[in-house]
């Protein structure tokens, strides 16, 4: 089975001396990266292992907290503390190696694809995968298409089961923050036996685990909103000034209800009450595989995976009023007041000029309750098929998998805006009460709504307005494929391996909204259903070829390489290809290189997405603070912009950060995408010096080119060139950028994505391991080890489309240069004490600007965990995670590594703090 190992390793597996023999002890492995067996730990790509061990040292119960800690990660794109505010995707964990996007790292499990998480995406959800079952983590960075194919640009994680296990394994664990919120819980069992006489085993998984929200309101760091400030970087008072009892705006001055000034602090809204740091997550998994030798040489194999995951967002009660984008269909009603309104207070009609007809408001519609989205996801998958050796020792599989994912979301907090115009418009009824204007409304049951003062609305017209907005969605994964890999011929130097496979894939995704938001008239985002698919034919073939060994300043010198065609339904055909080498001119050294063209071919969201709703922020280089340092061309333009033009003459064009915040837009697919392609280069060495015991380094430089990489023009990149361009306002950027010709506001950020920009990335890695036994030193005091794995990262840069500057990322949050973990692993008869030290380097809020607050000064995180070990097969842990409890740093939106509800890079640094956990394990 791909990536399957006879050995744990604790230490990294590209870090291990390569000989001719196996080492005693260890049988023949296939290294993720590669799919023919060797008889060595080294290969040309680098690999590192995460073995079981260091798992449980981590105390975790969640997959993706693991990999996502490791240096080479980038910004997850989507987490548990960064998915509040996200449509559908909340809740999902996702991984996102080299910063590249989570499309670009393939998921395996025991070396085959896993479902994607998310509809129109190839992503996997690791929430699905149950920690407790995984053996070990390999984890490729780099190319790897030629290996095992699209998605594998930025490199592959492949999770390893266990297998062949017989007995009982009983594993919990509970754990609080510091702050006594963020409970988390879990208990999970391992059972496996042996049958048939020992020809066949079956292992079965159990796994329960639930962690509680942390709300923003409990954090001092996120207690309120914050703003950026230009004189004070950051404005606490940053209130929403869609109050609970409303703002009414008459000849552009604001009133309260009772006809009194408004004043944002006071009669504003603290839109972080409401709003959650990390949302809950609960997860029920089965899993399961089986295996039963059907002949000599010929063995079947079963594995499955249940898994059902609920999760919830919540934030503030929705704001509206016809200065906000609400129900955006075409046709969709203007939320207005009328001035006949008879519910109007008198204080405030005072105020109305005559000749008014009507007048804007804004308001918090805390009646209708919180926004909250329950969402229930259920994975299915199944891999079976037959895998054996033939008579010349070569190995063989065949196999066919199914995965599917379906998620249900209901959300609340939401109304019908056709209903809600309906109830606007009031008038004196006949009897002297009051009534809807429409007939057909009331006939309808349509109820005047009050919306001058808190809690003015009434059950009835709530009843009548309330719309809950529903989806589900469904992804479907069919593979079936074959392979076989051995020893072709014997060389002086040793065996030529050669391995060679094909394989087909189907993928389907259906994503199915509510009519409301169909139509455009939900208070929520306007959806449209969508679906699509794609299948795929794909063969491949793989050697690797030692030339020279046990020759003086030759000790070893071979090479590899392999290729894959694949033919899409969508894109036709593609071909990937790598070749490497490596040379060692003595035991102790080892070089390695390796070049690898992959590709990615466009995902089913990519393609068939119809324009789904959402909201961003931006900062607008019409404003005064970024236009009057800006080049002539964008003062000419912003000068020419309906609104901004006239605002400039008057005195100065100066949107609030507000203005800036939430602006509604449509992302879309693109059904005329192509392939990408990525050039993939590393360079390194392995040293394992004789004279030092147990020691090992590997330093690799890598280096990485995405060509035609499917990209939107970022939304803040489409306002920056819009005005940037000479052709203004004719050019690809205006179209996607809608601003209100009165005010010169944004009101509209539109994305589609296209084959425009080229992703550039590189940087150095080092892995470095010392295992010490402090008998040779000190006395008989234990074993002492050093686990090191770090990151220095050169460039991360961006060029969104064709002659345009490009965007360097490095340096910027999340982007930091220097990422580094210690582990240092102490060992003394039943105790084992594990101190991991993590280094994430300084960075920048914005690389490209100067501003007071934009450093962000380097943060270390330290974790301990103590484990004791009694009547050999139990155990029981305590630990600390951010043990010093360190705080986040502030950073205030609307920049763009905000993550809203934090007011901080919540995905980056760990926005909860100290987190205390204890547990137990024992096997029978």
């Amino acid at each position: 089975m791909f990536g399957a190992a006879a050995v744990a390793l604790t230490m990294p597996l590209a870090a291990q001396a390569q000989t001719d023999a196996p080492p005693a002890g260890l049988e023949e492995i296939v290294v993720t990266g590669s799919r023919i067996q060797r008889s060595n730990l080294t290969a040309p790509t680098p690999v590192q292992i995460l073995d079981e061990q260091l798992i449980q040292l981590k105390g975790t119960t969640n997959a993706a907290e693991l990999i996502n800690e490791l240096p080479a990660a980038g910004i997850p794109g989507v987490s548990s503390t960064n998915s509040n505010f996200l449509v559908s995707a909340t809740g999902l964990n996702l991984v996102d190696l080299r910063n590249l996007g989570t499309d670009r790292t393939l998921v395996l499990v025991n070396g085959r694809r896993h479902v994607g998480g998310s509809e129109g995406s190839t992503s996997v959800d690791l929430n699905s995968i149950p920690a407790d079952f995984i053996e070990r983590v390999e984890v490729v960075t780099g190319g790897a298409s030629a290996v095992y194919g699209s998605e594998a640009i930025a490199g592959v994680v492949n999770f390893i089961l266990k297998r062949d296990f017989q007995g009982v394994s009983v594993s919990g664990q509970a754990g609080i923050t510091g702050e006594g919120d963020g409970e988390s819980y879990n208990i999970s069992s391992t059972m496996g036996t042996n049958f048939a006489d020992g020809r066949g085993n079956i292992i079965v998984n159990v796994t329960y685990d639930k962690t509680e929200e942390v709300a923003s309101k409990d954090r001092d760091i996120s207690a309120t909103d914050a703003f950026y400030d230009p004189d004070t970087f950051v404005d606490r008072q940053a209130f929403s000034s869609f109050g609970p009892g409303g703002r009414f705006i008459i000849d552009g001055v604001s009133y309260n209800p009772d006809g009194t000034p408004f004043d944002t602090i006071a009669n504003g809204y603290n839109r972080n009450a409401d709003r959650l740091i990390s949302v809950p997550i609960e997860r029920q998994l089965l899993s399961t595989i089986a295996n039963y030798e059907l002949f000599e040489g010929i063995n079947f194999f079963v594995e499955g995976t249940y898994a059902r995951t609920e999760t919830s967002s919540q934030s503030e009660a929705i704001a509206f009023g016809n200065n906000t984008s609400v129900g955006t269909a075409v046709d969709a009603p203007i939320l207005s007041i009328p001035v006949t309104n008879p519910l109007i207070p008198q204080a405030l009609r005072n105020l109305i000029p005559a000749g008014t007809e009507e007048f804007t408001f804004a308001r918090r519609f805390n009646e209708l309750g919180l926004r909250q989205s329950e969402v229930t996801r259920q994975t299915y998958r199944i891999a079976t098929g037959l895998e054996g050796e033939f008579d010349n020792g070569w190995d063989w599989q065949a196999y066919y998998q199914y995965g599917t994912v379906t998620q249900d979301q209901v959300s609340t907090g939401v109304f019908n805006v056709a209903r809600m115009q309906e109830a606007l418009n009031a008038e004196v009824a006949a009897d002297g009460t009051f009534q809807c204007a429409s007939e057909l409304a009331r006939a309808q049951g349509c109820v005047p709504i009050n919306l001058f003062g808190a809690g003015a609305v009434s059950q009835d017209a709530l009843s009548y307005v309330n719309a809950n907005s529903t989806f589900d969605s469904t992804i479907q994964q069919n593979t079936a494929g074959a392979f076989l890999s051995g020893e072709v011929y014997e060389l002086p130097a040793g065996a030529v391996g050669f391995a060679a496979g094909l394989e087909y894939r189907k993928e389907e995704s259906e994503f199915r909204p509510d009519a409301l938001s169909i139509a455009g008239i939900s208070s929520g985002n306007a959806s449209a259903p969508s679906e699509g698919e794609y299948d795929v034919w794909e063969v491949y073939a793989e050697t690797n070829v030692p030339l020279l060994s046990g020759m003086d300043f030759v000790d070893y010198l071979g090479v590899d390489a392999a290729v894959r065609y694949a033919d899409y339904s969508t894109v036709g055909s593609v071909w990937s290809y790598k070749f490497g080498g490596e040379y060692a001119p003595i035991p102790d050294l080892r070089f390695r290189s390796t070049y690898a063209r992959s590709v990615r071919a466009p995902n089913i969201g990519e393609l068939f997405q119809p324009a789904q709703q959402t909201f961003s922020s931006v900062t607008d280089p019409c404003a005064d603070n970024r236009r009057l340092d800006a080049s002539a061309t964008v003062q000419a333009n912003c000068a020419a912009t309906p609104g901004v033009g006239e605002a400039i003459a008057a005195g100065g064009f100066n949107p609030t950060q507000l203005d800036l915040s939430s602006i509604p837009g449509f992302n879309s697919g693109n059904p005329n995408l192509q392939e990408e392609k990525a050039d993939t280069l590393t360079i390194g060495a392995v040293w394992t010096p004789s004279f030092l015991d147990n020691f090992s380094v590997t330093v690799d430089y890598w280096d990485i080119e995405i060509k035609d990489a499917i990209q939107g023009f970022a939304r803040q990149t489409a306002v920056d060139q819009c005005v940037g361009q000479a052709q203004y306002p004719d050019n690809p950027f205006c179209a996607l950028v809608t601003r209100d010709p009165t005010t010169g506001f944004i009101t509209g950020l539109d994305l589609r994505v296209d084959n425009v920009a080229v992703q550039t990335a590189s940087g150095i890695d080092v892995q470095a391991n010392y295992a010490l036994d402090l008998a040779d030193v000190v006395g008989d005091y234990g074993l002492l080890n050093f686990d090191f794995v770090g990151t220095y990262l050169i460039e991360n840069q961006n060029t969104a489309f064709p002659g345009a500057d490009p965007v360097e990322s490095a340096t910027q949050v999340g982007y930091s240069e220097f990422k580094w973990n210690l582990r240092t692993t102490w060992e003394s008869g039943p105790f084992t004490v594990s101190w991991l030290f993590r280094y994430i380097g300084e960075a920048k809020i914005d690389p490209e600007d100067d501003f007071e607050g934009n450093e962000i000064d380097p943060m270390v995180y330290n974790d301990i965990q103590l484990r004791y070990t009694f009547l050999e097969d139990y155990q029981v842990f305590v630990g600390v995670d951010n043990v010093f409890d360190r705080k986040p740093p502030i950073i205030p939106a609307p920049f763009a590594v905000n993550v809203t509800g934090t007011e901080t890079a919540a995905d980056v640094y760990d926005p909860i703090g100290r987190f205390f956990y204890a547990g137990f394990r024992a096997q029978f």
